[in-house]
C-alpha cells in the first residue's frame, strides 16, 4: 500500500505541474491576452483534473465509472 501511495502522489505531482506550467504560459502575455485566455485555462485545468483522477482510480483498483457504470 505504501507503494501505492507514493505512486499515487507522483501521479498528483506531475498533474500539478502539466495544470501549472499551462496556465502559466498562457497567463504570460498579460492584459487583455491572458482576460481572453481564462476559458481554456479553465477546461484544462478540468481536463488535467479529470486524467489524474482516473489515474488514482485505476491505481487504487476501482473499475472504470464511465466504461463500466
Amino acid at each position: 500500500m505504501e507503494e501505492i501511495d507514493k505512486i499515487a502522489d507522483e501521479v498528483i505531482k506531475f498533474e500539478r505541474n502539466c495544470v501549472s506550467g499551462i496556465s502559466t504560459a498562457l497567463g504570460a502575455p498579460g492584459g487583455w491576452a491572458m482576460a481572453a485566455t481564462i476559458p481554456a485555462d479553465i477546461v484544462q485545468y478540468y481536463g488535467y483534473t479529470l486524467r489524474a483522477m482516473q489515474k488514482l482510480l485505476y491505481l487504487y483498483g476501482f473499475r472504470n465509472p464511465i466504461a463500466n457504470p
